[in-house]
């Protein structure tokens, strides 16, 4: 997509939006309460609620006329090199509100984690069980780790479509055991 500042690129959650300000950035859901994470590979990205939906009936539009408005927008510009954990929670009134959490990125870091756009999962660390969720986002094939074994860290390089060679990979990797039934891959000790 072309950048053009007078028509904003805007990427919707169900609590809160991404706007692009010009820039080149990645959005991901992250559970169903609305949380999400935005990763800015250049320019900025506006992270804020979105605007108010129309009212569906004339009653409710009568009805808003006479509610303090909620909908007062506020949030954050996410940079270059930069990672947004969204939130949405309550402020002191009660009223939803973005709650954002900033932190830098190397940038190789944030090239890595945006692999998958090439097919490719990149893993520096992390657990083996968040490893299993992330392949369960690309295929039918499902990975189950059994017990402490989640809890081991892995880094590599893999095929966001072939979770049985990245099950195979960490077998021989780590000296354990692969069984696959089915559409499901379990590995254990």
């Amino acid at each position: 997509m072309a950048k053009n500042p007078d028509r904003p690129f805007i990427v919707q959650g169900p609590k809160a939006q991404a706007r692009a300000v010009g820039t080149a950035y990645a959005v991901r859901l992250e559970d169903d309460k609305g949380g999400m994470r935005v990763q800015v590979t250049s320019g900025r990205v506006a992270v804020e609620l979105p605007p108010p939906s129309p009212p569906a009936t004339a009653w409710q539009a009568l009805e808003r006329l006479w509610t303090p408005s909620a909908g007062a927008t506020n949030g954050t510009h996410v940079t270059a090199n930069q990672e947004a954990e969204v939130r949405i929670g309550l402020n002191a009134a009660g009223v939803e509100e973005v709650q954002v959490s900033l932190r830098d990125v190397a940038p190789g870091a944030l090239g890595r984690s945006l692999m998958w756009r090439e097919g490719l999962l990149s893993f520096e660390g992390v657990t083996l069980a968040e490893a299993a969720a992330e392949f369960a986002r690309y295929s039918v094939q499902k990975i189950v780790v059994k017990g402490a074994l989640a809890h081991e860290r892995i880094s590599g390089l893999f095929a966001a479509t072939d979770p049985a060679g990245f099950a195979r990979a960490i077998a021989l990797g780590l000296r354990i055991k692969s069984k696959r039934e089915g559409d499901v891959i379990t590995l254990y000790k």
